[in-house]
């Protein structure tokens, strides 16, 4: 009995500590269970991380594209709709006149070295004419030389009103061969490239019109509106029937009216214009060829007596109260040379 006991206890010890043995296995597993779950837990949050990572930087770039592309987009629709109201328009004009220089100012004449050597040598010689037919004397000529600016002041106002007049003509067959271009469908940037090409037939590559159809087809390009480019254009050129037409088109094309129509309607009152001009100069023609000779009549008097009789003038010259005459007579000469100058310039 005492000896079944002891065998009893010893078997339900051994027993407890398998029992022991397993609890304790089972909580290391559990453990070493929990343990790799936290593991991979944590990799896919840590891989989840790297992917959104990933996903927000390639969304990212995707925005910038996008953000490029609608910023572009934003400025042209900006563009197009800011004529919408009349501020628009306003602000359109106010931005063409305040465009950068660097541009062709054709409301400014500028001698090249060929005209300057060209102008100052014909003022030296009439310099030297007036100063012996009517003074005999050096001290005349160079009392008179600071004349020069005068005359050249004049000449390039000639030369401004002419280079105006060639570019109001090429500027017609532009909007003409534009109105075609627009009658057969095409849009006005569109029409105004067409127009460039029919006009590069007509004109040299450096004539005003084709530079700046180029220029102007080239900022359309860039996503600029040709309306500003008309605007500025009509500036620089100061030519009113220029201006007036950037303005009409202005309007027509930002408050929907019948372009085709306004387009036409403006060229003919250009053309109407131009016609006038035309006939009114024609009827002048004869009278300014009049002008021109009664002015050289009292130089050809004088050149005359000079030669023909040498001494018979020789007290105009030699004493103070004949070179007071010459002088006024001189200045009377000068003043009715001006004043025909002003009866036969007429501008329409």
């Amino acid at each position: 009995m005492k000896v079944n006991g002891i065998f009893s206890a010893d078997f339900q010890q051994k027993t407890d500590v398998g029992r022991t043995d397993q609890a304790r296995r089972r909580l290391d597993a559990e453990r070493i269970d929990k343990a790799r779950q936290r593991t991979d837990t944590g990799g896919m949050d840590q891989a989840r991380q790297m992917s959104g990572t990933g996903y927000m930087h390639s969304m990212r770039r995707r925005a910038d594209a996008c953000g490029a592309d609608a910023a572009a987009q934003k400025h042209k629709n900006a563009v197009e709709s800011v004529g919408q109201h009349p501020s628009g328009i306003r602000r359109i004009r106010r931005h063409a006149r305040d465009r950068p220089q660097g541009k062709a100012n054709y409301s400014i004449y500028q001698f090249s070295g060929k005209e300057l050597l060209k102008y100052l040598g014909i003022y030296i010689l009439l310099d030297g004419c007036i100063s012996y037919l009517f003074f005999q004397s050096v001290i005349a000529f160079t009392v008179l030389l600071p004349g020069m600016f005068l005359f050249f002041r004049e000449e390039k106002k000639s030369l401004l009103k002419k280079r105006k007049k060639e570019i109001t003509k090429q500027f017609l067959d532009g909007i003409q061969l534009m109105l075609s271009a627009l009658q057969a469908g095409y849009s006005p940037e569109n029409a105004l490239g067409e127009a460039l090409k029919e006009l590069r037939k007509i004109y040299p590559s450096d004539a005003p019109i084709v530079a700046e159809f180029h220029r102007i087809n080239a900022q359309i390009q860039m996503s600029h509106s040709l309306e500003e480019l008309l605007l500025d254009f009509g500036r620089r050129t100061n030519v009113p029937d220029i201006i007036s037409f950037a303005e009409v088109f202005l309007t027509a094309k930002r408050t929907g009216g019948d372009l085709i129509a306004i387009i036409r309607n403006t060229i003919s009152c250009i053309r109407q214009k131009q016609e006038t001009t035309q006939e009114i100069e024609t009827c002048l023609a004869g009278k300014m060829m009049e002008q021109n000779i009664m002015s050289a009549i009292p130089l050809l008097i004088l050149a005359y007596i000079r030669f023909s009789s040498p001494g018979f003038l020789d007290v105009m010259y030699e004493t103070s109260v004949g070179m007071a005459v010459m002088a006024v007579c001189f200045g009377v000469y000068l003043l009715a040379y001006f004043w025909g100058q002003s009866i036969v310039r007429i501008e329409v």
